[in-house]
Order: structure tokens, then sequence, then C-alpha cells
């Protein structure tokens, strides 16, 4: 089942090389789920406050009544807090709202900044996906 985004749903570019590697982790589960979407965690097991590393991602995705694949946020995670940190919203792209949010900001996605800011994003992420710096990437079905 290919994700197919929906050009009026969607108001920044993205990329094929995302598109591509979402429907790599989730096509064998999806073909067969009822489910209503998916979540894909991408995580670097060692990432700590003290010690840096790569920032855990979440992307969500959701099944139309159609069994097309949307995209629905993506969510860049970062320890945020002293002395006792803890994991904050670095950065989350609401592709069905058109908004982008995160530690202390607010942006819509149509703006110029906001799609340079995913563009940035986008290329690093995937940049780190093909380096293998998520040591744990894990599919779960939304319901």
């Amino acid at each position: 089942m290919a994700l197919i985004l929906n050009p009026e749903g969607v108001t920044v570019p993205i990329s094929q090389r995302l598109i591509q590697l979402i429907n790599n982790k989730v096509n064998d589960i999806a073909e067969n789920s009822v489910s209503e979407g998916f979540t894909v965690s991408f995580k670097d097991t060692h990432y700590h406050p003290d010690h840096g590393g790569y920032h855990p991602v979440e992307i969500g995705i959701l099944k139309g009544s159609d069994g097309k694949l949307s995209l629905h946020y993506i969510t860049d995670f970062s320890y945020a807090g002293h002395p006792y940190p803890e994991l904050v919203k670095e950065i989350d792209f609401e592709f069905q709202d058109h908004k982008l949010s995160g530690y202390l900001m607010g942006l819509l996605l149509n703006e110029g900044d906001s799609k340079d800011l995913f563009q940035l994003w986008e290329g690093n992420f995937l940049d780190y996906v093909e380096m293998g710096c998520f040591d744990e990437i894990e599919v779960n079905i939304v319901s």
C-alpha cells in the first residue's frame, strides 16, 4: 500500500525519500491492518540529556476509509529543563492543522520560514536514518 499524500492537505513539500522511508516501514503492517493509522518511532537509545545524541522522532500516519495513508504529524523530541530534564516536543509539524509548533514557538506551515525549517529538518533526519543513528525503530498500530 503506497503512502499517498494529499497535496491539498500538506502545505510543505515532502520529499520522495521521506515517503519511501515511511512506505518501507508501514507497508507490511498496513496491508493487513484495519487500524485507523500508525506511528513510526525512531530512537537513539543512547540519547541522554547530559551526553547528547539523536533526538527521538515520531511520525503519525492516518489511514483513510479508502485505505490510503496520509501524513498526520511529525514530532521531534528533545530534553529540556534543569535540573530534571524531560522529553518535550522540540518541533511538531502538524499537517492536518497546517501548524508548526514546539518548545517556545508556534507558526503556520504555509509561512516561508516554516517550509525552510521543515526542509532542513527533513534532510537532516533522513541523513541520520541512512547513517544508522537510530538503533530502535518501531511501527505501532493506532486503533
